[in-house]
């Protein structure tokens, strides 16, 4: 069974400044059509796109509680370079590919406007130890 999810393609797309730490990210939204909605509400044509992904970026940690806003970037296919009636149509085409070409953009969202958007969301980042282990057991205390 293939994995649900192909991190792999993104991963140069994940940095801060130094990389101490990287990890993954977990988000629920209120539906794709929340995410959709998101975009449009940002000036980006959602009928000529697919959703791919979705990301959210602050260079500066230590303004965090007088920041207002979040950088917003999404991950986009062009809908008529990869034309399909449906997800799984899609889906098949995607896979035939040698390489897919997306498209970044990015915006702010006020972070009061959040919430829209995104229901939960769980980070967890791991430090460069962390390669030297072959399997973890973790215990909750």
């Amino acid at each position: 069974m293939r994995d649900r999810f192909n991190y792999g393609v993104i991963e140069g797309e994940v940095s801060a400044q130094y990389n101490d730490m990287k990890g993954l990210v977990a988000l629920d939204g209120h539906g794709i059509g929340s995410l959709y909605d998101m975009c449009r509400a940002n000036g980006i044509n959602m009928d000529d796109y697919y959703l791919l992904g979705v990301g959210f970026y602050d260079g500066g940690i230590d303004g965090i509680f007088t920041l207002d806003s979040v950088s917003i970037h999404v991950l986009l296919i062009d809908k008529h370079e990869y034309a399909s009636d449906t997800y799984d149509e899609l889906a098949q085409k995607l896979s035939q590919e040698a390489e897919v070409h997306a498209i970044r953009k990015s915006f702010d969202v006020k972070l009061t406007d959040l919430y829209k958007y995104f229901k939960r969301f769980d980070c967890f980042a791991l430090t460069d130890m962390s390669s030297n282990i072959k399997k973890l057991n973790i215990e909750e205390q």
